[in-house]
């Protein structure tokens, strides 16, 4: 239980090289060269799979225009409802149960100002009794910690647990991360990801889009925006960063060619970079604790879902075809939406670090000593 809070983010960035370092040359300077040529093919492969969803009509340049037949999707309103899961038919005890340990006292100074279908991050106690079922089910059911939930004092310490795939009524969530304080007996949702389905194969966060307007409307305009040409300069700029050190520690022949590989193949990269649409929003990111240090802390990021993952979570009623695999298959088509915790929640998790290490010297120094 003695982890870091996860900054769950769905952003549409996918990591070619580790920061690990540079421990055994051998196989990392391949890597170099195989990670150029990667970058390459899933550039091409991101760009389809993120952008042509919501492209019908050769718009790839440019967003997709409002129009009368298309459907205007409610952020608050946009998640189906999944198939109710059986674990929950003694709902009922669970909360009372739930409620009678954690909800003594409500902390209502962890809460965020946003929320996803009315569940905000901060205080368990102010979910809805679905929401806390739901957790309670799946950790059970994947074999996690949740005794603590209905057992007084079932946890000696106190931490972060995640759970995934996590489906509450007609909200469903890809991770909920909470943190859980014993000493108080307190439990927070510290960060979650819900998913919201598309109500149009052309919903994006492109501007003026239907969505983008939804989006803005319930929670105000974005801080930032993060774009295809953003998604792939990232790649080409850590591509560099990692070759130059390489070659600086290169030994063997071989080492030193795959570095000079990497370098002829950067100004083809830069050519596709040059040709990248900077105006296809890739993410879009609400900074609600403006000046946080801290951040992804106090923010909303909203991006979008692998339909692979989306079907994890019940699925979405709105699909696209996609057009560049074999056999055009139908593909769920919806976003995520990351609301990170405020401040507080990390003040909250620090204090809970803080009483863990005092309990574990306690117990070292109250500990008996052998005889000699």
């Amino acid at each position: 239980m003695r982890q870091k809070i996860l900054s769950v983010s769905i952003t549409s960035v996918f990591l070619i090289i580790s920061n690990s370092g540079y421990a055994q040359f051998g196989n990392l300077m391949n890597q170099f060269k195989d990670a150029a040529e990667k970058i390459q093919k899933e550039v091409q492969q991101q760009i389809q799979s993120t952008i042509e969803p919501v492209n019908t009509s050769n718009q790839q340049s440019q967003a997709v225009a409002p129009a009368a037949n298309i459907p205007q999707p409610s952020v608050s309103n946009v998640v189906r409802s999944p198939v109710k899961n059986s674990d929950q038919s003694d709902s009922s005890d669970i909360s009372k149960a739930f409620r009678g340990i954690w909800c003594k006292t409500i902390d209502t100074s962890s809460s965020g100002p946003f929320d996803f279908k009315g569940v905000k991050p901060g205080d368990l106690c102010q979910s809805s009794d679905d929401v806390i079922v739901a957790i309670a089910a799946k950790l059970k059911k994947s074999n996690q910690t949740f005794e603590w939930m209905t057992k007084p004092k079932a946890l000696n310490e106190g931490g972060v647990l995640v759970v995934d795939n996590v489906i509450a009524g007609d909200k469903a969530f890809f991770k909920i991360a909470i943190l859980i304080d014993p000493y108080l007996e307190k439990a927070y949702l510290a960060s979650f990801t819900g998913l919201i389905c598309a109500a149009d194969p052309s919903n994006s966060l492109n501007s003026e889009n239907p969505f983008r307007n939804a989006l803005e409307s319930k929670y105000g305009k974005p801080a930032s925006a993060y774009t295809e040409y953003d998604s792939l300069k990232a790649q080409i700029d850590e591509l560099e960063q990692q070759n130059s050190a390489a070659r600086r520690q290169a030994i063997t022949v071989r080492e030193a060619k795959n570095t000079r590989d990497v370098d002829n193949m950067l100004p083809m990269l830069k050519g596709m970079l040059g040709a990248s649409d900077k105006n296809a929003i890739l993410s879009l990111t609400w900074d609600y604790e403006k000046g946080n240090p801290e951040r992804p802390v106090g923010t909303a990021t909203v991006t979008q879902a692998r339909w692979n993952l989306i079907r994890e979570v019940g699925g979405c009623k709105v699909q696209y075809i996609d057009k560049a695999s074999s056999g055009s298959p139908s593909l769920d088509y919806g976003f995520g939406l990351s609301l990170m915790g405020t401040k507080r929640i990390v003040s909250l998790e620090n204090s809970i670090i803080a009483k863990n290490q005092a309990k574990e010297k306690e117990k070292i120094q109250s500990a008996p000593a052998p005889k000699f």
